[in-house]
């Protein structure tokens, strides 16, 4: 717990700012965020709120990625009304976020909803977002579809889309599959 002595460090740092700007408020939502303490992070970003300060887009994705699981789902939901509520743009990177949060949340419905929002202009954080979710829901039959609309969508694999499809070949018990990939690994020169 190491981090909690530079957590409570910089929140006595930020305390002493007069007047923290928007810079300040986002590197402490994102340090307590980070840092695995949702209570704190949602605690300033609703001081921030209070103040009627503004807030940006790295703002809540910071806050999002605070929201871990089931318990902090309720936040993370209340997070995402927000965005919504201020306009906030469902862009790529804003999806990604709110996917992976839905995904580690236990709402995997939810995570599929928002791969839809960005399927058709879907990045590889996207593809490795939705991989990663279906792998830790025990999906691997997702997986695998997933994988191939990737590879229809031209968006090529990376280590941590190998590292995905090999946690479901195990799932699966599929040596062939789990061949391909090796070989692909190999072949492209990534390594899962």
């Amino acid at each position: 717990m190491q981090n909690a002595g530079f957590l409570i460090s910089a929140k006595n740092v930020f305390y002493q700012i007069e007047r923290p700007d928007l810079v300040s408020w986002n590197a402490i939502i994102a340090g307590f965020a980070y840092g695995g303490d949702a209570y704190e992070a949602m605690s300033f970003f609703s001081q921030m709120r209070h103040l009627g300060l503004n807030t940006d887009e790295i703002t809540v994705r910071s806050l999002l990625c605070a929201f871990t699981s089931p318990m902090t789902l309720y936040q993370g939901l209340q997070v995402h009304s927000y965005i919504i509520k201020m306009g906030f743009s469902l862009d790529v990177p804003v999806c990604n976020t709110l996917l992976t949060m839905y995904a580690k949340c236990s709402d995997l419905c939810v995570a599929f909803n928002m791969f839809k929002e960005v399927k058709n202009t879907a990045d590889l954080v996207s593809w490795n977002a939705i991989l990663t979710a279906c792998l830790q829901h025990k999906q691997a039959g997702e997986v695998f579809r997933f994988l191939k609309l990737m590879l229809i969508s031209q968006n090529k694999p990376n280590h941590i889309t190998l590292t995905s499809i090999l946690g479901a070949c195990t799932e699966t018990a599929s040596l062939e599959m789990g061949n391909q990939v090796h070989c692909y690994s190999v072949k492209t020169g990534a390594r899962a």
